[in-house]
């Protein structure tokens, strides 16, 4: 039976792929979703706003 071996190089050079991928994920995936996604609350937090100093407008006046 051959003894398994660990072929270091290959070892190192996966742990550095690896690295290499969370970087480009979080830089081209990661932020542009978590920015997108802040626009979108702050257009859903503004349009609630609008539409509750509406309503209360309506209140009054009607």
């Amino acid at each position: 039976m051959n003894q398994l071996e660990i072929n270091w190089f290959t070892f190192f050079a996966q742990i550095l792929n690896f690295f290499v991928l969370i970087f480009v994920l979080q830089r081209f995936l990661y932020k542009p979703i978590t920015k997108a996604m802040a626009r979108r609350e702050k257009t859903i937090r503004d349009r609630l706003s609008s539409a509750s100093q509406q309503k209360r407008r309506s209140r009054t006046e009607g």
